[in-house]
């Protein structure tokens, strides 16, 4: 017996019969049995038999033989440990799985870290048997298309928690064993073998959840019935299919994505992997924390990641950036690693669908509007001004302006003046500057929000009907804040009724709304002049500074010829110093440290704009990337290339946005060549 993997080319359903496309080339596979595929296209077949014919050889599949689809898919064994449905909506909602308790039985017993629900078999077990016990953090397996997290074993045996069968199977099947070993909790054995029917009913059931992945819909049609207790849910999802199909698909694909891309972390050498050098580590526990010359990934705090092993180790560890700065990183790990080399980030999921498959749940006036188009119901008034229009419970509203218009002071005075109402602010793009204004009223992640709001404001540069949908089952009052230049869903439909413009900027010098009007559209109007900058110690100023600080000069450009270092999240030293000697004497003028903010459009160079400001004992003076960024009173821009624009800053938007943050006034910093670019 075989095994063989490939893509079906040819399906010839008369004669159970199909055309495999392998690694060795085509190769004729027959079917004991009648054929039944799906339309699935990637297949394992494992132990198969080969035969000879009189003009050539063939394979055939038996009663014996296992069929897996999509075998680079890798399964976990707790998403098919519950019915295949309960999966689904677990994976849609972000909501968590069954738990594995086999790492925390491991660390127990081997005096790792204690467990008070496992204290018992730590004292009950003998030395020698404890150190029978041995652990990864995982094990994967692409002929059946599997991975198990935590793989705990004694001996040559896996070993699961009782109630965890399924794991136990797939552990062994993983390692190719016969047999696993189920451990209870007072810390007795039982062996269990692996029959014919057993490992089949396992294969199949992944085959139905994969199935289900790649061919959502018709996994729906084949296996949906009325007994299901998510029945009313994908029945709405069916009968929605063609408003909602792209959406739901487009996550199916994204998770799809985030699997190769593990797996092909896992099936590479370490060597040939491109990762974030890690030099001088320090390994205590479970916490790994080492110099970097370079974070060309940008790693953020809270960033999933693998660690790999220097050689001749091999493990890859999983973990998540603690802490990142210019110099160190620090990693939390799921398992102790005995020398890392490098780390590389993970890909993760970048859409949500939570409110889509929950919209049957809730009946509203809302969802009847996004997904029917039905009518709104009339406004008692269509001269509410912007304030009056979201606080009429509007269903559906659109707010647009400029920067600088009040966007956010809107709906700060609508959460003063109504204290009882439950508000969420959601946002993608501008998340960060909102959470400096409204804290933990801000979200960016559907799956995080649980609760029903009164109202909920939808805040971005860019809006997304599949966001609308998504937070429709969470309000029934949905409005959106945004700018002009942005094209909203259902704009036309009710510009005359439940969109307003804000149509005069206040939040910045006219001076600043003049250089930004040079490369930006602008609908808004601005006359004011914001002479709120006061320099009281002109005196402590070092004679060069005092052109640049000067408050009548509102928007300036400092070249500075430095040059950048890497490739993708660059820094620019000598743009970097002159920005903190700039910051001294701004301090020294008698400018609060609150009043000033630089912003940079790489991470790296905030970094070092950090290092230094922490070196100089310049302490509270924000440095932030384009959208973290914040209004000002002085704001100051890198722009740390020196032959072109950033790529955030390429897009006039991203460059305005940036601008815009200054009140009083703005210093550019840069090369002459970006200064020739932005003022020619």
């Amino acid at each position: 017996m075989v095994n063989l993997k490939g893509v079906v080319v040819k399906e010839i359903k008369g004669q159970n019969k199909i055309l495999l496309s392998t690694e060795a080339g085509l190769v004729d596979v027959v079917f004991k049995n009648p054929l039944e595929l799906n339309n699935v296209k990637k297949l394992s077949l494992i132990n198969v038999y080969r035969e000879k014919s009189f003009l050539k050889s063939f394979y055939e599949v038996r009663e014996d033989s296992l069929i897996s689809y999509y075998p680079g898919f890798l399964v976990e064994a707790e998403e098919i440990d519950v019915d295949i449905f309960e999966t689904l909506f677990a994976l849609f909602t972000g909501s968590a799985l069954k738990a594995s308790y086999e790492k925390e039985i491991f660390l127990a017993i081997r005096d790792i870290k204690t467990s008070e629900q496992f204290k018992y078999l730590k004292e009950r077990l003998p030395k020698d048997v404890k150190a029978k016990f041995s652990f990864r953090p995982y094990v994967f397996n692409t002929t059946y298309g599997f991975f198990v997290k935590d793989a705990l074993s004694f001996g040559k045996f896996p070993v699961v928690f009782e109630g965890n069968d399924t794991k136990g199977v797939i552990q062994a099947l993983s390692t190719n064993q016969d047999q696993y070993l189920v451990m209870s909790s007072t810390g007795t054995f039982d062996k269990r073998t692996i029959t014919a029917p057993n490992r089949k009913k396992i294969v199949d059931k992944r085959n139905q959840f994969v199935f289900a992945i790649y061919h959502f819909f018709d996994f729906l049609e084949k296996f949906l019935n009325e007994e299901n207790p998510h029945y009313k849910n994908c029945r709405f999802l069916l009968d929605e299919k063609e408003s909602l199909a792209s959406y739901i698909l487009r996550f199916l694909k994204d998770l799809r994505n985030t699997r190769k891309f593990v797996k092909k972390v896992l099936e590479a050498s370490n060597e040939s992997i491109e990762g974030l050098k890690l030099y001088n580590q320090k390994i205590e526990g479970y916490e790994v924390e080492a110099n970097i010359k370079d974070n060309e990934f940008n790693l953020k705090k809270d960033a999933p990641v693998v660690i790999l092993e220097k050689p001749p180790f091999s493990m890859k560890v999983f973990g998540v950036v603690k802490e990142v700065d210019f110099k160190t990183i620090k990693i939390l790990t799921d398992y102790n690693t005995a020398s890392a080399d490098s780390v590389v980030p993970l890909k993760t999921m970048e859409r949500s669908i939570k409110g889509i498959v929950k919209l049957k749940e809730k009946q509203s006036l809302l969802k009847d509007f996004l997904i029917h188009s039905a009518p709104l119901p009339p406004l008692p008034s269509l001269d509410y001004t912007p304030k009056e229009l979201i606080s009429a419970n509007p269903i559906f509203a659109i707010i647009k302006g400029d920067f600088g218009t009040g966007k956010k002071h809107l709906i700060g005075e609508f959460i003063r003046d109504f204290p009882s109402k439950k508000v969420i602010i959601y946002s993608k793009n501008v998340y960060a500057s909102l959470y400096e204004v409204f804290g933990n009223l801000v979200c960016n992640d559907i799956n995080s929000i649980t609760d029903y709001y009164d109202d909920i404001f939808y805040f971005d540069k860019e809006i997304l009907y599949e966001d609308l949908l998504n937070l429709a089952s969470f309000t029934e009052n949905l409005i959106v804040f945004t700018y002009p230049t942005t094209s909203v869903p259902f704009e036309e439909e009710v510009k005359n009724t439940n969109l307003r413009l804000l149509n005069e900027v206040f939040g910045f010098d006219k001076s600043i709304y003049n250089f930004v009007s040079k490369f930006f559209k602008l609908s808004a109007s601005s006359k004011l002049e914001l002479n709120e900058l006061k320099i009281v110690n002109k005196n402590n100023i070092s004679k060069e500074f005092i052109p640049i600080i000067n408050p009548e000069k509102v928007v300036q450009f400092v070249r500075i010829l430095g040059s950048t270092t890497f490739n993708k999240n660059k820094f620019n030293e000598q743009e970097g110093e002159f920005t903190v000697e700039l910051i001294s004497n701004f301090l020294k003028s008698g400018v609060e440290r609150s009043s000033l903010e630089v912003i940079v459009p790489y991470e790296r160079q905030k970094a070092y704009i950090n290092e230094l400001l922490k070196e100089a004992h310049i302490d509270d003076v924000a440095v932030k990337e384009v959208f973290e960024a914040v209004q000002k009173p002085v704001v100051i821009i890198n722009f740390v290339d020196e032959g072109d624009l950033p790529p955030v800053f390429k897009d006039n938007f991203n460059l305005s946005f940036a601008i815009t943050r200054g009140r009083n006034k703005v210093v550019l910093v840069g090369s002459p060549r970006i200064e020739k670019l932005l003022l020619h």
